[in-house]
């Protein structure tokens, strides 16, 4: 067990370098859902009653919309970067590896939900600058990071 986490680890830490090196890929994969938040909350928030959608602002309407379109966006693509291993060779010289198959699957799953949580984080940070507040408190958000890591 303890053989198949460092494998994970190792690729996942590729998939981190990779990312690190890409710094513009980097800010605009943190960046992008709370430019959402910022734009559909402020710009379309002045046109929505508030009465008409049951919330005390259309921020907080709109917030778990925001964070489950990013969840549900990422985990839909976040498969194609294997694709590309696999066009390139890479994939291969990974499955002759003496490495478990599900390591790399897993290593890139782990990535994934750490970005993931990162972006969440960011977007719950602007929410709450911005005047947002969680219903549910800290256990609403412990609920909700799980939930963002089961659908990743």
């Amino acid at each position: 067990m303890a053989e198949w986490a460092q494998e994970v680890l190792a690729l996942a830490r590729r998939w981190f370098i990779m990312l690190r090196r890409e710094r513009l890929s980097l800010v605009f994969s943190l960046v992008q859902p709370a430019i959402w938040l910022v734009f559909f909350g402020l710009g379309m928030g002045r046109a929505i009653d508030a009465r008409a959608i049951g919330a005390a602002d259309y921020l907080s309407f709109v917030l778990p919309g925001i964070i489950a379109f990013t969840v549900v966006g990422n985990g839909v693509s976040s498969a194609m970067p294997l694709l590309f291993d696999k066009e390139d060779g890479y994939l291969e010289k990974l499955m002759a590896m003496p490495i478990s198959r599900s390591s790399i699957i897993v290593s890139r799953f782990l990535y994934q939900t750490v970005l993931l949580a990162g972006q969440v984080i960011l977007v719950l940070a602007v929410a709450f600058a911005m005047g947002v507040r969680l219903a549910a408190g800290p256990a609403g958000f412990v609920v909700l990071m799980l939930a963002v890591a089961l659908l990743t």
